[in-house]
């Protein structure tokens, strides 16, 4: 069995900066490449919101 971890890259409710948000998904992806994880899947469009 593989294992892997979806990012999504959302900033729900603007709680805090959209480079914050993403410096959190970046190092969760850091996390489970170092926990061993098989994948990291992210979203195939990163946009701003209009």
């Amino acid at each position: 069995m593989d294992v892997g971890l979806g990012l999504t890259f959302q900033n729900l409710k603007d709680r805090v900066s959209d480079i914050d948000v993403f410096r959190h998904e970046l190092s969760l992806a850091a996390r489970a490449e170092d926990q061993g994880f098989d994948s990291v899947w992210r979203p195939s469009i990163i946009s701003p919101a209009i």
